[in-house]
């Protein structure tokens, strides 16, 4: 087995605020490292001068969150992935309620042209085991290709939903990576 160690997480800053550290330690010690983001990061909190703190539109954010990311990667020592759900942000698309937000900018009326297409974490978290999503066959792949022998995710017990919704794509990849190769034995 090859001496690599895989962190994915649901947000740009995960890693870092959850297992940075971890991470850090085992590539000191010659681990080949796989950064792993599960979303596009198409909500963001920022502050400046003229508009203080406010949420960003996804149009807007996405390329800053994944250059975040990749730069957080690069110092780490790691390979860079980053995945394509939607954060659950967003509560509403044309004025439908479409899935539980944690932040609540949905309910303030996001206006449509700030919403991307795509897949929600907790839609791609949720597909059946059997007609796995895209994403997740993405991560079944990436899972064999590594043959990790650490792997890290968020937990299960976290209110946030992507959070959630990241260890249970996580789970469900590894579930599908050791039944098409030996790795996890």
């Amino acid at each position: 087995m090859k001496r690599t160690i895989c962190v994915m997480m649901a947000h740009a800053d995960d890693i870092e605020l959850s297992a940075g550290g971890t991470l850090a330690k085992y590539i000191s010690k010659g681990y080949r490292a796989l950064y792993g983001v599960l979303t596009r990061c198409n909500s963001g909190w920022s502050e400046n001068e003229a508009k203080g703190g406010h949420y960003e539109p996804s149009v807007e954010i996405v390329a800053k969150r994944r250059a975040e990311a990749q730069a957080a990667a690069k110092v780490f020592g790691a390979e860079f992935y980053m995945g394509g759900a939607l954060e659950n942000c967003y509560t509403r698309r044309d004025g439908v309620r479409v899935f539980p937000s944690f932040e609540g900018v949905g309910a303030q009326g996001t206006p449509a042209d700030e919403v991307m297409e795509g897949l929600p974490m907790s839609v791609a978290a949720g597909a059946g085991y059997s007609a796995p999503a895209e994403q997740r066959i993405e991560m079944t792949d990436l899972l064999i290709e590594w043959e990790p022998e650490i792997v890290i995710c968020q937990s299960f017990q976290c209110w946030n939903p992507d959070h959630y919704a990241a260890a249970l794509m996580l789970l469900k990849a590894w579930m599908a990576a050791c039944e098409r190769a030996d790795i996890g034995r």
